[in-house]
């Protein structure tokens, strides 16, 4: 299966069907997702996940209310004993139909998913809710006292309605207290703080994260707005897939697209006043198209249409282009897939003009990745054998491979543009996919993790201090980060399922606050954000 189209695989209409993309070179991009759980599946599994999907989405589209409780604020979040504070929640009526009158239950939680096992500590009635309408509520507390100094979760979960088929997402993400005491490193249980934040390398106590999910529906694909104050990401709680806007604490969420058809991989501009996204317009049994739209959904435009699929937009740091993958149906010598593909890598104006293809080899060339300058290009070919990282410059001149390895993958330049962090795999070492750096031409490599699993995806800070990865050296996908130069390694994630196991969908905070990571957690295509304390 090739690279670029992991993520767009999954786009189903609402009839429950899948789109069919092109299918990679076995042996090229495809070995690396059989690692985590499996990314291609056989014959009789993709029909068995065929028929799963259609069943969730004939329920996603029986209309009727659907009633969610949109990520709660505190009025302080930093209090102590018995000291007065305000918890908000805004019940959101998401459905298509009136939603009738029902109860809103606020609670406290020793962790940060709330549930109605919690601890009730108050009640508010939700009055009668057309489609679309919110109901904004608060309710005075007081910070608590028997369980000691120490971290608090408070959320809101409301009592589903009549006609409502969808009761998964009636309660709310957490928002955290911290209530300041003698002993300042206790939770409300008595265990360590650290515990309380649910994650905690065992390296090193210096380090302490929190869990909090941003959304209560699905979600795919999240992507940090520049100033870190907004997320977009895709989802098809619809029955289709859609793009959506939240702000960063679960807020002011937005449906961006309303298309029966699916829209994913949104990315944004680097000025945050603009989103790319690639589209189904043309049907499932069409080809994908390369869509941009203004921040708040207006002034859609398509930029590509081609009797082909052309994805994996990605701006250049100055705004100006759209570096993107083709795949295309030629004659020309060039070896093609099964079905007649060769994926290449084009770019092109930010309004779709002047496209310009920058690669044109036998082999796949794919994931195209820009350096801060907007000046050269990294990118994945197989072209010589396995899979390596090159990179050329933005009008596809002076390509130089940089990577001899067994194989490589993961591109990401440091944001002062001297070096690429990637992973590769090295058969003569450990055989397992580890975590490098080089230097930006490819010199002065050197390998930063050495675990028992294997090490992938390296994001930058935006400081370019540390690195985040994911790891599955404990026996499930997690997050990491380390120092620059792989010291210091913590583990910042402990929850079920894999996190950040889909490429690209780790994403650092580019925004003041540098100490949050946004992530897929596939469980049930889940978004959360962890923050980070030293």
């Amino acid at each position: 299966m090739s690279y670029v189209f992991i993520v767009l695989l999954i786009v189903a209409c609402s009839g429950g069907q899948k789109p069919t993309a092109p299918a990679g070179k076995a042996g090229d991009f495809s070995d690396l997702f059989g690692l985590f759980g499996g990314f291609e599946n056989s014959e009789e599994e993709e029909d068995e996940t065929a028929e799963e999907e259609a069943e969730t989405d004939s329920t996603s589209s029986e209309g009727g209310p659907d009633l969610i409780v949109q990520s709660p604020s505190v009025s302080d979040s930093m209090l102590t004993p018995e000291q007065a504070f305000t918890l908000h929640a805004n019940v959101h009526n998401q459905g298509d139909e009136q939603a009738a009158a029902t109860m809103l239950h606020y609670y406290r939680s020793n962790n940060a998913t709330i549930t109605s096992l919690d601890t009730e500590v108050g009640t508010d009635a939700i009055g009668t809710l057309a489609a679309s309408d919110s109901s904004v509520v608060s309710i005075a507390l007081t910070a608590p006292t028997g369980g000691g100094p120490g971290v608090y979760f408070y959320g809101a979960c409301v009592d589903s309605v009549n006609g409502e088929s969808n009761t998964d997402n009636n309660c709310s993400s957490a928002v955290r207290i911290t209530v300041s005491g003698q002993d300042t490193d206790t939770s409300s249980d008595g265990t360590s703080l650290f515990d309380a934040f649910d994650a905690i390398s065992s390296e090193s106590p210096s380090i302490g994260s929190i869990e909090t999910r941003l959304l209560t529906s699905s979600g795919r694909g999240p992507r940090w707005s520049s100033d870190g104050q907004r997320i977009a990401f895709y989802s098809s709680r619809n029955g289709w897939w859609d793009v959506y806007s939240i702000d960063a604490d679960g807020t002011n969420e937005i449906r961006l697209t309303t298309h029966e058809t699916g829209e994913a991989a949104p990315t944004w501009s680097p000025d945050g006043f603009r989103i790319a996204f690639t589209s189904y317009r043309d049907g499932y049994d069409g080809h994908q198209s390369i869509h941009i739209m203004d921040s708040d959904g207006t002034n859609e435009t398509r930029l590509t249409e081609n009797d082909r699929h052309d994805t994996s937009p990605t701006w250049s740091p100055d705004g100006r282009r759209i570096a993107y993958v083709s795949q295309l149906r030629e004659d020309n010598g060039l070896r093609l897939d099964g079905d007649g593909l060769n994926s290449e890598i084009y770019v092109m104006d930010a309004d779709g003009s002047n496209k310009t293809r920058l690669t044109q080899h036998v082999e796949d060339d794919e994931l195209p990745t820009w350096s801060p300058d907007s000046q050269r290009i990294a990118f994945l070919s197989a072209r010589n054998s396995p899979t390596a990282i090159y990179v050329m410059d933005a009008d596809g001149s002076n390509k130089k491979r940089l990577t001899q390895d067994d194989r490589s993958f993961d591109p990401a330049w440091s944001p002062d543009g001297t070096s690429i962090a990637y992973s590769s795999l090295h058969a003569i070492d450990d055989g397992l996919y580890e975590i490098y750096v080089m230097d930006a031409d490819g010199s002065n490599k050197k390998r930063l993790t050495r675990s028992e699993g294997y090490d992938i995806s390296p994001t930058w800070s935006p400081d370019g201090e540390r690195i985040a990865f994911v790891s599955e050296r404990d026996g499930d996908m997690e997050i990491y980060v380390m120092d620059a130069d792989g010291r210091n390694e913590k583990r910042l994630t402990y929850g079920a399922g894999k996190d950040g196991n889909v490429p690209g969908s780790l994403a650092w905070s580019p925004g003041p606050d540098r100490q949050r990571i946004v992530f897929e957690r596939d469980r049930d295509e889940e978004i959360y954000i962890v923050e980070f304390v030293d």
